[in-house]
């Protein structure tokens, strides 16, 4: 391929996704490509062939129609074979993912951003692979309940259950008379004796030290 490489701003309407692209955007990956479109800008062509099918760049595609660009700058590969288009799809994604970090330095990067206030969710990174580079630790969930006042409950479980069938609603009511309980429609299950039901309203924990 000797020609040299143009772009054009395509509708998107004229571009065609590849019916049998392996590669997937969620909706939280096609968000991030949104957030750093408005940030950064286009930066990426979406590659094309002579037809309109996409090469390489489908979620940068996603990406726009959920801001509602309407057109896209490609570049035109041109002379790729069946195969090559079909490789080179595969390839485009893989071969970056073959990259590594230089974690001390990355480190550094992130570091300086934060100090000037950059969104550094804009890098692509979840939070607790940030934490891992950052080397902060990860939030425990046990240490929200630090402080919180000790709850003991007796052990209120049954030493046995029954099921009772009733063949009228008579039966039912004199059932009721006998445990002395009230049995509505919506009665799903009774304790005998009857447990009386503690109302939890406006009741919260205390701690110690408050």
């Amino acid at each position: 391929m000797t020609e040299k490489l143009k772009i054009v701003y395509r509708p998107l309407k004229d571009l065609t996704p590849y019916a049998r692209n392996a590669r997937t955007h969620d909706d939280r990956q096609v968000l991030q490509l949104v957030a750093s479109i408005e940030e950064f800008g286009w930066t990426n062509p979406i590659l094309i062939d002579e037809h309109g099918e996409i090469i390489a760049g489908h979620g940068r595609v996603l990406a726009a129609e959920q801001i509602g660009i309407a057109s896209d700058p490609t570049i035109t590969l041109s002379g790729l074979s069946n195969a090559q288009k079909e490789a080179y799809r595969i390839a485009d994604n893989k071969l970056p993912l073959n990259a590594g970090w230089n974690g001390e330095l990355l480190k550094l990067e992130i570091e300086a951003l934060q100090d000037i206030e950059f969104d550094v969710g804009l890098l692509g990174f979840s939070d607790l692979e940030l934490g891992d580079i950052l080397g902060v630790e990860p939030d425990d969930p046990n240490d929200h309940w630090v402080g919180m006042p000790a709850f003991d409950q007796e052990n209120n479980n049954g030493v046995r259950q029954i099921i009772v069938h009733f063949e009228t609603d008579a039966d039912v009511a004199l059932f009721a008379q006998l445990v002395q309980q009230q049995i509505t429609a919506k009665t799903k299950y009774i304790w005998y004796p009857e447990h009386k039901r503690e109302s939890t309203v406006n009741k919260a924990y205390i701690s110690d030290e408050s």
